[in-house]
């Protein structure tokens, strides 16, 4: 934007200025600066850092959680386990068929 016509543009030996300021056309077009740019790989190269420490952290701590826990026990042995399946002859058959267990 340039300056009112109320207000000479004069430059900094006292000539008068050919157009905006490089600051303001920086800022009117939108434009990063060289500087701005290394800022922000420096920024995006210490996220990318961080981000894989937490990860290694967090790996480590769940393997020390894992080595640390005990393992489970065994599920128990059921004290009696089928055998086999017996169809009664038809003539005695009252209910179902009979489950033998072994001791």
């Amino acid at each position: 934007m340039p300056p009112p016509a109320s207000v000479p543009a004069v430059g900094p030996q006292g000539g008068r200025l050919q157009g905006p300021p490089p600051a303001a056309v920086i800022v009117a077009e939108g434009t990063r600066t060289e500087r701005e740019l290394e800022l922000e790989e420096e920024l995006q190269a210490e996220r990318t850092t961080r981000r894989n420490r937490e990860l290694t952290i967090a790996e480590l701590e769940d393997e020390n959680f894992r080595l640390k826990t005990p393992p489970a026990p065994a599920p128990a042995r059921p004290l009696y386990r089928p055998v086999k399946v017996l169809e009664r002859p038809p003539q005695e058959r009252r209910i179902g068929p009979v489950i033998r267990f072994e001791v």
